[in-house]
């Protein structure tokens, strides 16, 4: 993956719940899940934080959930990013796009600049 600057402005961030994470029936199928699909995921996790698509994240304490915000170009791309993790399988995921406080802070002086004008 390539870096990207922290500060940049073209992509669009999402909010990126996986909850619902794999349970373990025995030791040898924990030991399975835990090397074959969560480490890897957690590097891979890492990996995107390091490269600046993961803004921030991590896991809330003592749940089987991840939580995280990244950035993408569009959805197909936040879409291919999310399915070429090793726990895309295993997690149940929810994604929203969110809206930067810079563009909600200019929409809303834009509104208050037509109230003003209608208040004249």
């Amino acid at each position: 993956m390539k870096s990207r600057s922290k500060k940049s402005t073209s992509q669009d961030r999402y909010l990126v719940i996986g909850s619902h994470g794999p349970g373990f029936s025995s030791q040898e199928e924990e030991l399975a899940v835990l090397q074959g699909g969560i480490i890897p995921s957690f590097d891979a996790l890492h990996n995107l934080e390091e490269v600046g698509i993961i803004l921030a994240g991590g896991l809330p304490l003592g749940e089987r959930t991840l939580v995280f915000i990244m950035e993408a170009s569009c959805n197909e791309e936040a879409d291919r990013i999310l399915r070429e993790l090793p726990c895309w399988g295993v997690f149940d995921w929810e994604v929203r796009p969110l809206l930067t406080f810079a563009n909600r802070s200019k929409e809303e002086q834009g509104i208050v600049s037509k109230l003003k004008k209608s208040l004249k």
